[in-house]
């Protein structure tokens, strides 16, 4: 007498990188989930979908939709489906009738709501709401549809929309109290998995964006013979994470990240790479192991004999010219071969031949 629950998977996320999502998600789906579910399930359990199966509301590629349709009907063979519509799923989000799942419907135990609906689940009500624009439609269908177990896309106010923001200043987000009447209530649309009173966002299976970076993923799951609420940790998705280098034998720790699926920000300090043994170490490493980004911390010190610094003043120099120091051009030419769209290894070694001209200058040239 379980109710399976997920949501969020927005496949068609970042066009640019199509294919690469698409095997991550695919993988996720083939390999974890659809496993999941068949060797936990019952004769009886269902599984519902919370919304925004797929992240573009205007445009589908053919390749998304084939995958979204053959994880799909792979489900439904295991279970029956209640596939919520979600914001995501609407071409107009003011009206739920045209949408991208409807084609769903016609697939042997695939059900999909476009209007609040209640069903009955061994004595229990459960209710499934999708998605409402206004927070006044919201309310008057909450006290129009009574019920045990409310499953449904929602906003809230004060939850945590992202890792370091919240909803709390928007006043047309709805209020906990409005949904008191349930035992537990189960909503999509909030990546971030949280638990307000009975009100619990399941968040997405898998991590899409760096904000996500520490959030918990997982399958939810109620069982209604006893209310009950069970949390399976995923811990077979790629996360986003980041990784400071500041020592050698940082350096030789990322020899662990091989085999790697995570995103990995890598972030290193200059001096570090003043060393070119060092920087070959690095380069060697960078080569083999494929990270998100790589930033470079600017955490070089300076010896200034004196304590004071002034900024504006003329230094006599090479040739006989007078050379007036006011900007960090150093920085400002370090920061712009960072901001540059070269690739990591390219990058790399501009910085690393740029630190060496600026040290060569520095030790030689400069008063």
């Amino acid at each position: 007498m379980k109710i399976f629950t997920t949501s969020d998977w927005h496949f068609g996320i970042y066009p640019a990188n199509l294919e690469k999502w698409l095997g991550m998600m695919e993988d996720y789906f083939h390999n974890y989930f659809i496993p999941y579910i068949k060797s936990n399930s019952e004769n009886g359990d269902i599984l519902i979908i919370c919304g925004d199966i797929y992240d573009n509301r205007t445009s589908i590629p053919i390749i998304i939709s084939c995958a979204v349709e053959n994880i799909l009907i792979s489900l439904s063979k295991i279970l029956p489906v209640h596939i919520i519509v979600g914001n995501r799923d609407l071409y107009n989000k003011g009206s739920n009738d045209i949408n991208s799942l409807r084609l769903f419907n016609h697939v042997n135990n695939i059900s999909v709501y476009t209007k609040t609906t209640t069903i009955d689940f061994f004595g229990e009500k459960i209710v499934i709401m999708p998605w409402i624009e206004k927070r006044l439609d919201i309310i008057n269908e909450l006290k129009s549809n009574r019920g045990d177990y409310l499953f449904c896309h929602s906003d809230l106010k004060d939850c945590i929309t992202h890792s370091n923001s919240s909803s709390n200043k928007n006043p047309d987000k709805i209020d906990i109290s409005f949904f008191k009447d349930y035992k537990k209530v189960f909503s999509g649309h909030i990546h971030i998995r949280q638990i307000i009173d009975n009100f619990i966002f399941i968040g997405s299976p898998y991590q899409m964006h760096r904000s996500e970076m520490g959030s918990d993923k997982g399958i939810t799951i109620l069982d209604v013979s006893d209310g009950s609420v069970k949390f399976d940790s995923d811990k077979y998705s790629p996360v986003f994470g980041k990784i400071f280098i500041k020592t050698e034998d940082d350096i030789l720790n990322l020899k662990e990240l091989k085999d790697s699926k995570d995103y990995i920000d890598l972030h290193i300090s200059n001096s570090l790479i003043k060393n070119r043994k060092i920087r070959r170490k690095l380069e060697i490493i960078i080569e083999k192991i494929k990270f998100s980004s790589i930033e470079y911390i600017n955490d070089i010190v300076d010896d200034i004999s004196s304590d004071v610094v002034d900024d504006n003043k003329e230094i006599s120099n090479i040739g006989g010219f007078d050379i007036s120091i006011q900007l960090d051009y150093e920085e400002y030419i370090r920061e712009y071969i960072n901001n540059q769209n070269y690739d990591n290894k390219l990058k790399f070694g501009i910085l690393s031949e740029y630190n060496d001209i600026i040290k060569i200058y520095n030790e030689n040239y400069k008063n």
